[in-house]
């Protein structure tokens, strides 16, 4: 045989071999991704998950829906007497976690500030819902889809304007979920430390991110469909929604590199006001005090998880006024940016 024919066979099968090891360490990643966070989420029962009647003249309506695999998902609208008509309604769509009573204390301000209802719900795998896991972090937009069908065909919701607001992973669904269904009531939404996309998440420490983004999203579409690859900056440009977006540029979950290209893109147009604070972290919404209350928090619950004694006595201990304690400035740019004109 030719040796350069030889030469050429090699080079080639080294190549292949090393594509075929490259697809396989890209198939590892995914599922050890996907084995991480596609769990179920549930209330951790030695903390104090704050309800509606923790907050004297807060009222919850509770309802249900079925998402797509006819799993039923379960959530409140909120009100107080204040609350004269359904003609403006906020939706909340929660981080990931053991659903939205992890933001009953922003509820709650939510309504009372603004003299709106709120509709909050669980996803599916998470709280209050069915579900064994959350299938997907992309499957949070199937649930958002179906829920937004299910309120139009209640007769107080089916013309009300739309205030979504999201913290995180809802950030993603808030500023998402108008692409996949263009639903013509949703007129403002308001994003708080949200997930760019699902891809630079799951490829965040991967190596070769370029081909590993390509990978994901042939991966995610396979399994989601429509439903999947979906992007803030991409949505935005789209269909220019008016969008309040705020960050904390010290967070270390959804980095805010992440989010430079929209935040660019924000300085040249009007309908997306950008907001970076300094200090913060991942919970924006949280005044710094709370946020170093809550992430020592979350460590300690790491660190003692096996000490079962030591854990009930460190969660019997803590202080949920300073944990829950807000951002003050915060909300009034959220209050200033649902009533504005």
């Amino acid at each position: 045989m030719n040796p350069l024919l030889i030469i050429i066979i090699v080079i080639f099968s080294t190549i292949g071999a090393a594509f075929l090891l490259y697809i396989a360490y890209l198939c590892l990643v995914y599922l050890a991704v996907s084995k991480r966070i596609n769990l179920r989420y549930d209330r951790n029962p030695l903390l104090k998950y704050f309800t509606y009647e923790d907050f004297p003249g807060l009222k919850a309506e509770a309802f249900e829906f079925k998402t797509r695999n006819k799993k039923t998902l379960r959530g409140y609208i909120y009100t107080t007497e204040d609350v004269k008509d359904f003609s403006k309604v906020i939706v909340f769509f929660h981080g990931i976690g053991p659903g939205h009573l992890a933001y009953t204390k922003e509820i709650n301000r939510l309504v009372r500030e603004n003299n709106l209802a709120v509709i909050a719900y669980d996803n599916h795998g998470t709280g209050l819902s069915e579900g064994k896991n959350i299938i997907d972090l992309s499957w949070a937009l199937v649930d958002a889809d179906y829920f937004l069908k299910f309120s139009q065909k209640d007769p107080r919701f089916a013309h009300s304007d739309l205030i979504l607001v999201g913290h995180s992973w809802g950030g993603y669904v808030t500023s998402n979920i108008y692409s996949l269904n263009q639903d013509k009531r949703i007129k403002k939404i308001v994003v708080l430390n949200g997930l760019p996309s699902i891809v630079d998440v799951s490829t965040r420490f991967t190596k070769g991110q370029t081909f590993a983004k390509q990978f994901f999203r042939f991966v995610s579409y396979l399994k989601l469909g429509k439903y999947a690859n979906h992007a803030i900056l991409d949505t935005l440009m789209d269909h220019k929604l008016p969008a309040l977006v705020v960050h904390g540029a010290l967070d270390p979950l959804v980095p805010i590199q992440y989010l430079t290209p929209l935040f660019k893109f924000a300085g040249k147009v009007s309908y997306i006001r950008p907001l970076i604070y300094a200090e913060h972290r991942h919970f924006v919404y949280l005044s710094l005090q709370a946020e170093e209350a809550l992430m020592t928090m979350q460590r300690e619950l790491k660190r003692l998880e096996k000490d079962q004694d030591a854990l009930k006595a460190y969660t019997a201990s803590l202080d949920y006024d300073l944990i829950g304690q807000h951002h003050e400035q915060l909300f009034v740019t959220i209050k200033q940016f649902i009533n504005r004109g």
